[in-house]
């Protein structure tokens, strides 16, 4: 689908998933980052990373969820969307970049990946350095 409708406070709302920034887990409750919008809703992070497309969203984090085309930047560990920066987890970090390269080749099918994937890995490498 192209929208999801979950449960606020008093209402039942529709969001739009291409509006969707990435969502944020706190515990009990998540809080979905939009163009527009915060939304609090009760409910578990793992319990909307299942409705949600794979190929669209990723987990990047144990508190975060994010919209692999909101993503303008890496920056070290942390994903920059917006005025936000969300953190990437060390076990994951490889997937996430690999995830957001083949997100951009889609995008742009003539740009030089091979560049772009070698940049992320000496990123990647010298941040260990």
């Amino acid at each position: 689908p192209a929208y999801i409708f979950v449960k606020t406070e008093k209402q039942l709302k529709r969001l739009y998933l291409k509006e969707i920034q990435f969502i944020e887990g706190m515990e009990n409750y998540i809080v979905i980052h939009t163009l527009t919008s915060k939304e609090i809703v009760h409910l578990r992070l793992k319990s909307i990373q299942e409705t949600l497309p794979a190929q669209i969203f990723m987990q990047v984090h144990r508190s975060f969820i994010v919209n692999l085309s909101y993503v303008q930047a890496i920056e070290g560990n942390l994903l920059i969307i917006g005025e936000h920066k969300i953190p990437v987890s060390r076990p994951l970090r490889e997937e996430v970049y690999k995830s957001i390269v083949n997100s951009f080749k889609d995008k742009y099918p003539k740009t030089n990946t091979l560049f772009i994937i070698e940049h992320f890995k000496y990123s990647y490498l010298s941040d260990y350095q």
